[in-house]
């Protein structure tokens, strides 16, 4: 961490480092050049990208990433950065308190939104499934301003109501934290400075940040269509064709003459004896027959 880390570590805990110190600004490079390292490191163990995590105005002017790291030094004690991760839920925040002597890892991750609070609350838990019981949990709540609702894992596991204030307000979002005590050495090895905060990063991320899976509302389902009878109904006919059968026996008998009898009536020019041959006294009666009487 340099020449200049000790008697800076010291003024940070006496509370009199200011931010005009001229170590300040050469501790602030170390601490952002340690998150590289460890980025590299960390990055090769899981073969993917990972990169110190800077804003866009920081990316633009280095030294306004010093100064604010001097102003938090000087006003809270406290050294922050934070790395990137590729596929993880989000950005892990490295933060060093020089007075306390703990480094603290934590990421945030956005709740459900669907489901009661309990039941958001149990969706973490079910992912925490290896992360220490000295965890820290915190829980805000929609539109919420100020600091939410925080708890020990060990406590949360055992009554998850414990981060639900009011019921009725639905969660945001969720913070797990684990903080670690930092080592005051300035070289390398047991009891250092840099081992401790490589040793916080790997920690946290091996235990909780690994299996933490963000959440996916589910697809939309396809609604059930009723089954339809491929068999076709059946049509009646109106036309007269099909009412032949049925009126047959209704069409009145027209005779060869023309004259139209109606159907109770017998034609009894046409009346036959039991031969079947046509009877004498109505033979005359027949068209074209001669009278034998004549």
């Amino acid at each position: 961490m340099g020449a200049s880390w000790v008697t800076t570590r010291e003024a940070v805990a006496s509370g009199t480092l200011r931010p005009g110190y001229k170590c300040a600004p050469e501790v602030a490079a170390r601490f952002d050049a340690l998150l590289t390292y460890v980025s590299l490191q960390l990055g090769r163990k899981l073969g993917e990208d990972v990169t110190p995590a800077l804003s866009r105005k920081e990316l633009a002017d280095p030294a306004l990433r010093s100064q604010s790291l001097v102003q938090s030094m000087s006003t809270q004690g406290t050294l922050q950065g934070a790395i990137n991760i590729q596929n993880a839920v989000g950005p892990l925040v490295v933060t060093t308190d020089l007075r306390a002597g703990v480094v603290t890892c934590h990421v945030d991750i956005a709740a459900p939104r669907d489901g009661r609070a309990t039941t958001r609350v149990n969706w973490l838990l079910r992912q925490l499934r290896h992360a220490p019981d000295s965890t820290r949990v915190e829980a805000f709540v929609m539109h919420g301003r100020g600091a939410g609702t925080a708890e020990l894992l060990r406590a949360v596991r055992d009554q998850p109501a414990l981060l639900i204030e009011d019921p009725k307000k639905d969660l945001r979002s969720f913070r797990i934290a684990l903080g670690s005590p930092i080592g005051s050495k300035r070289g390398r090895g047991r009891g250092s400075f840099i081992d401790s905060v490589e040793n916080a990063i790997n920690t946290f991320y091996g235990d909780i940040v690994q299996d933490l899976r963000a959440w996916t509302a589910a697809p939309p389902r396809l609604r059930e269509v009723p089954e339809t009878s491929d068999e076709r109904p059946s049509l009646t006919s109106t036309a007269l064709s099909s009412q032949d059968g049925a009126e047959a026996d209704e069409i009145p008998q027209q005779p060869e003459d023309g004259h139209l009898l109606p159907p109770d009536v017998p034609d009894e020019r046409w009346d036959t004896d039991s031969a079947g041959r046509p009877s004498p006294s109505l033979a005359g009666s027949r068209p074209g027959t001669p009278d034998p009487s004549i």
